[in-house]
């Protein structure tokens, strides 16, 4: 999990993925995650799509699309870094 520029738990690819995307929207990254998160959860009740309608609206979120596309949840290679130099 992350909460702005600070993960909590294990570091991958789609974590990092929210620190960059924090860094660049600043303060507005929470705003504009909140608002695309409950846009989603309004379409999904406003189409009948109510099974899990908040699960399935976080995974609409453009945020999480973005950290997704960019690697999911598999480690992230440092290059030199993990050949203990």
């Amino acid at each position: 999990m992350t909460l702005g520029t600070v993960i909590g738990g294990g570091w991958n690819r789609h974590e990092e993925v929210h620190v960059w995307q924090a860094r660049m929207f600043g303060p507005v990254y929470f705003p504009i995650y909140g608002l695309c998160w409950l846009l989603n959860v309004i379409f999904r009740l406003i189409t009948g799509k109510l099974t899990d309608a908040a699960v399935e609206a976080y995974r609409r979120v453009c945020f999480e699309d973005w950290a997704y596309a960019a690697g999911g949840d598999s480690e992230i290679s440092w290059g030199l870094c993990s050949s203990g130099f």
